[in-house]
């Protein structure tokens, strides 16, 4: 398959790409996550009810962490990493209304 990861950009089709603009997110710290915990900092053009699915390297989802109304601007979020084994998962965010989401790849490393 192919896989394209670019800043701010979901993959639509094995080659065709949408710009994410109702999101923006470059923090996830530590990461790779090293300790017990880990945070989430993105803004959000508008207000939106959000979902925020842990996935791992498989495409399985393991645990739904959020699912709540964010409000525009900065959001953050802290999640408890005890659970995780070593390796590679995906935090995939959503907005549940327009279905939009974007794909946030880390590293767990304890």
């Amino acid at each position: 398959s192919d896989t394209i990861i670019k800043e701010n950009y979901v993959t639509v089709g094995p080659s065709s790409l949408e710009k994410v603009d109702w999101l923006n997110t470059n923090v996830l710290y530590p990461n790779p996550v090293i300790n017990e915990t880990f945070s989430l900092e993105f803004h959000l053009s508008n207000s939106a009810y959000l979902t925020i699915k842990l996935i791992d390297n498989n495409g399985k989802m393991i645990k739904l962490l959020v699912e709540k109304s964010a409000k525009a601007g900065k959001n953050l979020f802290t999640f408890n990493a005890n659970m995780l084994n070593n390796g590679y998962y995906i935090l995939q965010i959503e907005d549940r209304h327009t279905k939009k989401f974007k794909n946030i790849p880390f590293v767990i490393n304890k």
